[in-house]
């Protein structure tokens, strides 16, 4: 049967969205595509494809389905995540598919710390601070716990997409007969980085244009001499 030996060509497109599309823009992805008439494979490769520019497998059996697999591994951008829940890597079509790869870029946080109060001189300089960060990647839950000395920052929080919510909490320091602490405090000098809950816990949202230099957000302890050291002086000498 000659309508049997007829081929056609079969076209793959990329498409980029997110925030970080532009960071990707000159990207080649690499594809992986099996045909199949029937149960019989009729054509199977790798191919290249950056966004914009269609490619076609050509000579692809007439009324063979094909599968495009993306391989994602190979899919990274500098400055950006792939976010997988928004992208569609895989597609199936007997005349064109489109892949498309969601970019969020990526933003810094980094964490300061300072002491104060009538009881700061005397603290430990070098005590350490603990605190915990929680966030959310692609649907699942990330934390990190790091410690921090008072004066220094800590840089090693992992980028994350621009707009992500961290929430910071400080496990508070013990007092001890000779210094009670409060509570902490979250500031940051970026407009609305950092809102305080009041209650030892903030939550950072990763701003924009922070890849390189990241938003610093300041933790505060406030420790205090207790209030009745204050009546040692009254208390007459025997």
């Amino acid at each position: 049967n000659a309508y049997s030996q007829w081929k056609g060509v079969v076209k793959l497109s990329k498409s980029l969205t997110g925030t970080g599309k532009e960071l990707a823009k000159d990207k080649e992805f690499q594809v992986g595509y099996k045909c199949v008439k029937g149960d019989k494979a009729t054509k199977e490769g790798k191919l290249t494809v950056k966004a914009g520019t269609p490619v076609e497998v050509k000579d692809v059996p007439v009324g063979s389905v094909c599968t495009f697999t993306e391989d994602k591994a190979q899919a990274t951008v500098e400055g950006a995540s792939l976010n997988e829940l928004d992208s569609t890597t895989v597609a199936t079509a007997t005349v064109a598919a489109n892949l498309v790869n969601s970019y969020h870029e990526l933003g810094a946080v980094a964490v300061t710390k300072a002491v104060q109060g009538t009881a700061a001189g005397s603290s430990d300089s070098k005590k350490e601070y603990t605190i915990v960060a929680e966030w959310q990647n692609n649907g699942k839950t990330e934390t990190k716990e790091f410690k921090v000395k008072a004066g220094e920052t800590y840089t090693d929080l992992p980028k994350l997409p621009v707009g992500t919510q961290i929430t910071l909490k400080e496990k508070l320091p013990e007092g001890n007969v000779f210094s009670t602490w409060q509570t902490p405090g979250y500031t940051s000098d970026t407009k609305d980085a950092v809102k305080d809950n009041g209650d030892g816990t903030a939550i950072v949202t990763v701003q924009a244009g922070t890849g390189a230099k990241a938003t610093l957000v300041k933790v505060t302890n406030t420790t205090n001499i207790p209030w009745y050291w204050l009546l040692v002086p009254l208390i007459p000498l025997a």
